[in-house]
């Protein structure tokens, strides 16, 4: 029987001792090299963050967005090699948030670098089409005077809400007649960042609003009630209840309908005219009590 004999030669075995060493040393000095080369042009002086541009913005300041954005490119990483102000190294993602979370005004904001050293933050906001102020229960006091409904109103926390319903931001006291108020109980702590309604029922609802104005009714506010019916608060007192039941399309036209009809307004109807209610729940047959 034949074997193999495997002779063990110390001269290779010190060659690939002396090979490894090689790899080892070079494979350090690479990544010396690449790491000494990062932080190179990391602080690289054409390279860092010297200007902000901010566009988009109506009301909120450019002083007030800049600074948030220097504060975020203060400082340094990993141990204070690399500097944050880096235009290769800023965290775009970290401005974006804090911007969003600091500025509720924001909707979509983008930033990007122009240049070597140009910082480009575009932004959007929300804009204001109306006032969302909680729980109308809570808000209002209602009275009868002269067997008329009438709305009193203490100060209340309102919330700016925007032309599809989405509430963004608390908003400042302002005198009445300035934003249309809207009511009705929104389940969350904090409404920020919620809907009031389904932005297709809110723009439906809007646009009934706005038809409703122009009949001369001057109103005030809309409650959004528990049971699904919407009450409409008239700035001489009385109110206009409705539903979802029926298209409001032709909800306005049983309003107008009635309006134009003489029998219950001989002279017609106009802004003398006194509302205690109208009820427009049951399709064309319409409940009401007015004083002509």
């Amino acid at each position: 029987m034949f074997g193999k004999k495997v002779i063990h030669s110390k001269h290779l075995s010190a060659q690939k001792k002396r090979k490894r060493v090689f790899v080892s040393i070079f494979s350090i000095l690479l990544v010396g090299i690449i790491l000494g080369g990062v932080i190179y042009f990391a602080r690289a002086s054409f390279l860092q963050i010297k200007s902000i541009i901010i566009t988009g913005n109506t009301t909120i300041s450019a002083e007030d967005l800049e600074k948030i954005v220097l504060e975020k490119t203060s400082g340094f990483y990993f141990f204070g090699l690399i500097p944050k102000k880096s235009i290769l190294f800023y965290s775009k993602k970290d401005i974006e948030e804090t911007l969003k979370k600091d500025f509720q005004h924001i909707k979509n904001i983008k930033v990007g670098s122009i240049g070597f050293s140009k910082l480009e933050i575009s932004v959007s906001e929300y804009k204001p089409s109306a006032l969302w102020c909680g729980d109308f229960s809570n808000t209002y006091l209602n009275v009868s005077v002269a067997s008329t409904t009438k709305s009193i109103e203490p100060s209340a926390n309102c919330y700016f809400l925007d032309n599809t319903g989405f509430i963004f931001s608390e908003a400042p006291v302002f005198s009445d007649g300035v934003y249309f108020k809207y009511y009705g109980v929104i389940n969350s702590p904090n409404p920020i960042k919620k809907q009031y309604l389904p932005s297709d029922a809110f723009r439906e609802i809007s646009t009934f609003l706005s038809n409703i104005n122009k009949l001369g009714l001057d109103i005030s506010g809309l409650e959004k009630q528990e049971d699904g019916d919407f009450k409409v608060s008239l700035s001489g007192g009385g109110y206009i209840i409705f539903n979802r039941q029926y298209l409001l399309s032709q909800t306005f036209e049983n309003l107008q309908s009635f309006l134009n009809n003489r029998e219950i307004f001989p002279k017609g109807f106009n802004s003398s005219t006194t509302i205690d209610h109208i009820d427009l729940r049951a399709g064309n047959k319409i409940l009401y009590k007015i004083d002509n």
